[in-house]
């Protein structure tokens, strides 16, 4: 055996384990690919067995003879604290959200804040909510701010002296005169029980981040 022929094995040796260590490498990548997809695949199914729960739990309360029927309108309970004018839905093609005024006459110094009484105690239908907001025109006219941007009411605050009110602080000295217009809100159902999964990965595409779709 001579040097050459020693060289010529030990070369060989090496094309062998570099190829052995490149195969190992790709089977490695594969094996996680395909693990990310197997787990990826288990949440698919996850969700899916828990949107069909959901959905069997919804038939639970149909007895079958007929399809659901979404009620065509709501009776809902007003108990009114001074004479406002009374809630109605602003209708038509503008908006379905309704109406809520001023049920006191006021005047807020630059910088003041105060509960503003909007003068109605509501009874809402069991499993639904209201949203408060602000008017559109409410900061232009008035110059003043939601203090919690929006409000959330269940229908466990449907007391007699469970007056809603409208959180207001002012930017500058303002008069909003009794019956005004500054708030509106709408009723929705309670979100449905809801679990939360936690995953190393998600399996969708990147949009960029807050702000990625421009600001043009």
């Amino acid at each position: 055996m001579t040097v050459d022929s020693l060289e010529d094995m030990l070369d060989q040796v090496r094309r062998e384990k570099r190829s052995l260590e490149e195969e190992y490498v790709r089977t490695k990548k594969s094996k996680d690919q395909l693990s990310l997809e197997l787990e990826n695949i288990y949440e698919k199914l996850r969700n899916l067995k828990e949107e069909e729960q959901s959905i069997e739990k919804v038939m639970e309360n149909f007895d079958g003879s007929a399809p659901a029927k979404v009620p065509a309108a709501l009776d809902i309970k007003v108990k009114y604290h001074e004479p406002i004018t009374k809630l109605k839905n602003i209708g038509g093609e503008k908006s379905d959200w309704i109406d809520l005024r001023c049920a006191e006459d006021v005047y807020l110094r630059d910088g003041e804040f105060a509960l503003l009484s909007l003068g109605v105690s509501i009874e809402l239908p069991e499993g639904y909510e209201a949203i408060v907001a602000p008017r559109s025109s409410t900061f232009k006219n008035f110059g003043i701010l939601m203090a919690n941007s929006i409000g959330i009411i269940d229908e466990t605050y449907c007391g007699d002296d469970d007056v809603w009110r409208f959180p207001a602080f002012a930017i500058r000295d303002t008069h909003i005169p009794f019956d005004s217009r500054i708030a509106q809100f709408r009723i929705i159902r309670h979100q449905p029980e809801t679990s939360f999964i936690t995953v190393s990965q998600m399996s969708n595409n990147n949009r960029g981040g807050i702000g990625s779709t421009g600001t043009r």
